[in-house]
């Protein structure tokens, strides 16, 4: 029987009733939680909890990837997903190579996006980006 976590119910529960620029800045906290994670698991050499935690990460920027509106989103959404293609890579790479240094730069990569994500929702015209996700 699976375990109640009150922070994912809450997480939940937010993502259900937050605008989309909000959404996506959760998704980059959940990313980069996970990456964090998985440093921590390369550090311990635990192999086992670094997998998982890469896994969870490649799967939140899948998510992030699948969507964007590409036909609204013109070439921001294109490079959004040059650059989400990448970072899949750098983790599925890290998880290979247990390689912190690939963890570091994805991490970084994904907080500058969630800082520019966040600098967009201030604006109040954001919610009519042309990158801003399919929900």
């Amino acid at each position: 029987m699976a375990k109640f976590n009150p922070y994912e119910s809450y997480l939940n529960t937010d993502a259900q009733t937050t605008d989309q620029l909000r959404l996506i800045v959760l998704m980059y906290d959940a990313t980069i939680r996970y990456l964090r994670e998985a440093r921590g698991a390369v550090e311990r050499n635990d192999r086992l909890s670094s997998a998982k935690a890469l896994e969870k990460a490649r799967a939140t920027v899948s998510e992030l990837r699948a969507t964007l509106d590409l036909k609204q989103g013109g070439e921001i959404a294109f490079n959004l997903v040059k650059l989400y293609n990448y970072v899949s890579t750098e983790i599925l790479l890290a998880n290979v190579e247990s390689d912190i240094q690939r963890v570091d730069n994805v991490i970084k990569i994904l907080s500058n996006l969630r800082e520019g994500w966040v600098e967009l929702s201030k604006n109040p015209d954001a919610k009519q980006h042309p990158a801003n996700m399919k929900v």
